[in-house]
């Protein structure tokens, strides 16, 4: 319990940070948080992230209601276009912001929805803010990342191998894995079998009292992890699923966002990691640098 009540303190000091992308489709209210938004130390993947902007070419994949995954363009040359109604959607969306479709491997992952009871997500997005906050500090110094991702590969953002990893150190830097195992177990007490839906990604208060159902996808994108939440205010139909999961996807890609936009987002979550960083320390969650011993090579 005292766990829980840590975890939801620490939601509202983190609902200053940089909010997601937020609009209405009919009766659903969507909530999208974009995978390009993430600041990466590698600064390869981080310009490789925005050539599709100049490109102006996009390729995605799905998972549909009944569990299919669906690729508009399978990736073959001579292989027919997949055609259902989201793609249709998807498709005029990106003719109508001059892009076109890529026949290639998805460059968006949109994983299956995972439907989550209304009355406990308050306290499933309080973990998850705290999910983030600890792989953040998992992965290390912030101000150290950049410099030395050029030699080693920086831990992947799943939540697989965030979580019930014994031993872990991060670049000089070691992390108590009992924190991951005792927020696990708080995810899995609330969550159940939706705990898959808790992702290491940072969100706002939000206000879900009018909802009656509500849905959350994981995208995936080159190593970033992003989500996509549908709020239905009404009992949920296919075509309203259809239409906000097309509009979703489209946000997703941020094909709509400039590139000062998405490096002013960046910024923000670098600011917001290197927080984490600092506070951790005075509280001494983890080893000031002195401890870790001044005279290492770090």
């Amino acid at each position: 319990m005292k766990t829980m009540l840590a975890v939801l303190a620490f939601a509202v000091s983190l609902s200053a940070s940089a909010d997601p992308v937020q609009f209405d489709v009919g009766d659903a209210h969507v909530v999208v948080v974009r995978p390009i938004d993430a600041w990466s130390p590698d600064a390869s993947l981080a310009e490789k992230s925005l050539k599709f902007i100049d490109d102006k070419g996009f390729a995605y994949s799905y998972i549909d209601a009944a569990g299919k995954k669906i690729s508009p363009f399978p990736g073959s040359w001579i292989a027919a276009k997949v055609v259902t109604p989201v793609s249709e959607e998807v498709s005029a969306q990106l003719a109508g912001a001059g892009f076109k479709e890529y026949r290639s491997s998805p460059l968006y992952e949109i994983g299956a929805p995972v439907n989550v009871e209304v009355q406990k997500l308050p306290a499933l997005l309080a973990l998850q803010n705290e999910l983030y906050r600890k792989w953040s500090l998992r992965q290390g110094d912030p101000s150290e990342l950049e410099s030395k991702v050029k030699t080693k590969k920086i831990i992947g953002s799943t939540v697989g191998l965030l979580i019930g990893v014994a031993g872990v150190k991060t670049f000089g830097t070691s992390v108590d894995p009992t924190n991951y195992v005792n927020l696990t177990g708080d995810i899995n007490r609330v969550a159940g079998a939706s705990a898959r839906a808790v992702m290491p990604l940072p969100l706002p208060d939000l206000d879900f009292s009018t909802c009656k159902e509500v849905d959350i996808r994981r995208v995936d994108r080159f190593g970033y992890i992003g989500e996509i939440i549908i709020c239905y205010r009404t009992p949920k139909t296919e075509s309203l699923e259809q239409s906000a999961l097309a509009k979703a996807i489209i946000t997703a890609s941020g094909i709509s966002a400039s590139v000062q936009e998405i490096q002013a987002a960046r910024t923000a979550d670098y600011q917001r990691r290197v927080a984490f960083w600092t506070a951790a320390q005075q509280k001494g969650e983890i080893a000031a640098p002195e401890a870790v011993g001044a005279g290492a090579d770090r």
